[in-house]
C-alpha cells in the first residue's frame, strides 16, 4: 500500500473517512513512527494491525471534532434573518405534512414515526438567486443521512397536499384560495450539514452513510 507521508513529514486526511486511501497508509507510517520513538517496542504483524485500527478509530473520534467546528463556522457565516426564513419553511412543511397524515385514516399508524422525524428531520432548501418574489423556487437540499424509503415517502405526502389544493373550476387550471403552493424543485441536491436525527427507525436511514457512522450495523 503506497505511503502518502513520511516518518518525518507525517500528516492524516481529516476531511476524508478515516479508513480512505491516503488514512490507510497513513496508518503504517504511524506505527513507524512509534517503532522509531521506541514508544513501543517493534511489533509483530497482529500487533500492528492492532495499532493501525486503534489510528482509525482516533482518527474518527478528531473527524467527528473537525466536522462539528466546520459546521459552526458555517452556521456563523449565515445572517440570522436567512437561517430563521429556513427553519420558518422547514416548520411550515413538516406541519403540512402532517395535517395529511391525520386527514388520511390509512397512514394515522406513521403518525408516532413522523413526530419523531420532527421539524429537524425535514429537508431544507435555498432560494434560486435572480428570481422575482412571485415567481421564486426554492432548491431542495436533502439531508444526506435519510434514505430513498423516506424520501419517496415524505414526497407521496407532499402529492397528497398539492392534490388537495388544485381546483378545477373555470376554464383553467388553479389553486384553491390562500398563498400559492411554494415550488420545490429537487436537483438531488445534498446538505452539507452533519447533524441528523437519532433514534428513528433504522429504514429511514441511508445505508451507506450509516455504514460510515456505525460499521457493521
Amino acid at each position: 500500500l503506497a505511503r502518502p507521508c513520511t516518518v518525518d513529514n507525517f500528516r492524516y486526511w481529516i476531511a476524508g473517512v478515516p479508513k480512505s486511501a491516503w488514512n490507510k497508509g497513513a496508518s503504517y507510517v504511524f506505527v513507524n513512527i512509534l517503532v522509531k520513538k521506541r514508544l513501543i517496542t517493534i511489533p509483530n504483524i497482529k500487533a500492528r494491525d492492532t495499532l493501525r485500527e486503534a489510528f482509525f478509530v482516533r482518527l474518527k473520534t478528531l473527524r467527528g471534532i473537525w466536522l462539528e467546528k466546520q459546521k459552526m463556522a458555517e452556521d456563523k457565516k449565515l445572517p440570522h434573518a436567512i437561517f430563521a426564513k429556513r427553519w420558518q419553511r422547514k416548520n411550515t412543511l413538516f406541519q403540512r405534512r402532517r395535517n395529511v397524515i391525520l386527514a388520511v385514516p390509512a397512514l394515522e399508524p406513521y403518525l408516532d414515526d413522523f413526530d419523531e422525524l420532527g421539524v429537524a428531520g425535514m429537508s431544507s432548501d435555498e432560494e434560486e438567486p435572480d428570481m422575482d418574489e412571485a415567481s421564486m423556487c426554492y432548491n431542495i437540499k436533502e439531508p444526506c443521512w435519510r434514505s430513498q424509503q423516506l424520501k419517496n415517502w415524505v414526497r407521496l405526502l407532499d402529492y397528497c397536499h398539492l392534490k388537495g389544493r388544485t381546483s378545477l373550476e373555470g376554464p383553467q387550471f388553479g389553486f384553491t384560495r390562500g398563498a400559492a403552493p411554494r415550488l420545490r424543485v429537487d436537483n438531488n441536491g445534498k446538505s452539507s450539514k452533519s447533524r441528523y436525527v437519532v433514534g428513528l427507525p433504522a429504514n429511514f436511514y441511508d445505508a451507506e452513510w450509516l455504514e460510515k457512522q456505525e460499521p457493521g450495523w
